[in-house]
């Protein structure tokens, strides 16, 4: 799947720099970024939860995928990742249900059982019901929704106490 997205860049790049070197400069610019993306997926990486809350207006199936990727039990001990991460795993999930659910499904590299616990322990204050609606209206995996409405249900319950 990268190799044909990466195809695809590329030839459009590449017929794009034809007609404009303007244009050209910035597809390289966004195939460089493109490429690079993948790599700081990593586990914990708060500079992809800064790049998630800077765009998330405009994420992409990659920029969304990148970012559940970062999620691991493994930055329990990084508070500071921690917080940052939970307040826009909420922001993210009510702004692009659809395909959080999507790439909860596809991606087998997410490790969905902590997101899911993420999802049931806010650390800030969050309209449940908003979200709540907001995914169940959502298309996509039955299975995963009904997870990730359990986890909503649960965050309401913790936010409560």
């Amino acid at each position: 799947m990268i190799r044909f997205v990466s195809f695809i860049v590329i030839s459009i790049s590449t017929l794009s720099a034809c007609s404009n070197p303007l244009r050209s400069q910035q597809h390289n610019s966004a195939l460089n970024n493109f490429q690079r993306m993948p790599d700081s997926c990593t586990h914990c990486n708060i500079l992809v939860i800064k790049h998630t809350e800077d765009h998330i207006n405009n994420l992409s199936y990659v920029d969304l995928q990148c970012f559940l990727k970062t999620f691991s039990k493994d930055c329990l001990n990084s508070i500071e990742y921690s917080e940052y991460s939970n307040d826009i795993l909420y922001k993210v999930l009510e702004k692009y249900p659809e395909n959080f659910i999507r790439c909860m499904t596809i991606e087998k590299t997410i490790d969905s059982n902590y997101i899911l616990s993420e999802l049931s322990t806010p650390l800030l204050d969050i309209n449940c019901a908003v979200i709540f609606k907001k995914v169940q209206n959502a298309s996509g995996s039955v299975l995963i929704k009904d997870k990730i409405l359990k986890a909503l249900n649960k965050a309401e319950e913790y936010l409560k106490n």
